[in-house]
């Protein structure tokens, strides 16, 4: 028996942003947008409708906005000599909405395989 493995997207509701958002922590790193998540928590209900137009044209169009793929990236030190640029592992901050409209979408789709 073979299993039929398939992924896609599908539009996220302004419920489903909406708890995403109430579910953020609020001591998450701000990314180079420079939001954070207590901001963007506090203005849930005046954002949610914009994210969620946002998340659907950018899966509907297959275009992820080009400053959502930025990042602020350091080095962090892991161990052995702190000259050795081989002993750092980067850490790569992004924006909050972008990272958590994609998680939910893997998410959904991987559990129901």
């Amino acid at each position: 028996m073979q299993i039929q493995k398939s992924f896609s997207f599908r539009k996220l509701d302004n419920t489903e942003v909406c708890f995403l958002i109430n579910k953020l922590e609020k001591n998450k790193a701000t990314g180079l947008d420079k939001i954070s998540c207590k901001l963007i928590k506090i203005a849930v209900d005046i954002i949610t409708p914009s994210l969620t137009n946002i998340f659907y044209c950018s899966i509907s169009s297959e275009i992820f906005p080009k400053e959502w793929k930025l990042a602020c990236v350091s080095p962090i030190f892991k161990k052995g000599a702190e000259t050795y640029p081989g002993n750092y592992r980067p850490i790569s901050v992004l924006p909050v909405v972008a990272k958590k409209a994609l998680k939910k979408q893997f998410i959904i789709n991987f559990t129901d395989i």
